[in-house]
């Protein structure tokens, strides 16, 4: 019952989540106007709005009219619901289970946001920056200098590679990679440039057999890879640097 509760919170986290994703880049409150259809700006029911369950029952269209919802309102309510039950299972421990569920739902929102607008809004990334200094601050006092070099560091190496090459990367990037260096640390920081970096290789060479030269002139936004890369070290940090001293070092 317990999970299933989890679960259903995480549902509704995530519709929430899917609120932000539409709101945030576009500057709109997140109290007024209330939900509505982007298509027909049909004020949303309370029928309209159960994480989950009203997409697979109105098959992924607006009651009114009709149209097409993005699979993405489904796979951030799914994605959230999933997390949270996972978060506790990992840690059976209020505090670090609401640091493993916000930050994940953090990098989650920040992949989405990038993948959608192609940018990153300083509210996520500042304000992910700040609830881990304040975990630190609160609850592991002696993390608070690592989680600092952290965000320096995940910061730094990519203002480094936008200084070098302007048009590369944004700031955006700089700023999320900061926030993921502060609760990861400066090593595995650089861990999830590497992770991203590979990820983004194999999505360019995909594109390309796709599209061929027309991918070179398609512009990928690079936070979702870096997001990506950031809940995978965020959660097996220890392990795959384990893994990487052992085979190159």
């Amino acid at each position: 019952m317990l999970y299933l509760l989890l679960f259903a919170t995480g549902g509704v986290i995530g519709s929430f989540l899917n609120a932000c994703i539409y709101r945030l880049p576009r500057r709109i409150s997140m109290v007024f106007p209330p939900s509505a259809c982007p298509r027909c700006k049909h004020r949303l029911g309370a029928l309209d709005l159960v994480p989950v369950l009203s997409y697979l029952c109105l098959r992924g269209r607006c009651r009114y009219c009709h149209g097409a919802i993005p699979t993405r309102y489904l796979i951030v309510e799914l994605l959230a619901g999933v997390w949270l039950p996972v978060s506790w299972w990992m840690t059976r421990e209020v505090a670090s289970f609401l640091w493993f569920s916000v930050n994940g739902l953090l990098l989650l929102l920040a992949g989405i946001i990038d993948k959608e607008t192609g940018l990153i809004p300083n509210k996520v990334t500042y304000g992910g920056a700040a609830f881990g200094l304040a975990y630190y601050g609160l609850k592991q006092l002696d993390m608070l200098p690592p989680a600092l070099l952290g965000g320096l560091v995940g910061f730094g190496t990519i203002l480094f590679i936008r200084l070098i090459y302007p048009k590369s990367i944004g700031m955006g990037d700089a700023k999320l990679l900061g926030y993921i260096g502060i609760i990861t640390g400066p090593g595995q920081a650089l861990l999830v440039l590497f992770l991203a970096a590979v990820f983004g290789l194999i999505s360019n060479i995909h594109l390309f057999v796709r599209r061929g030269k027309q991918a070179l002139t398609t512009r990928v936004p690079f936070g979702p890879f870096i997001a990506v890369a950031g809940w995978i070290v965020f959660l097996w940090g220890d392990t795959l640097i384990f893994w990487w001293t052992n085979l190159f070092v």
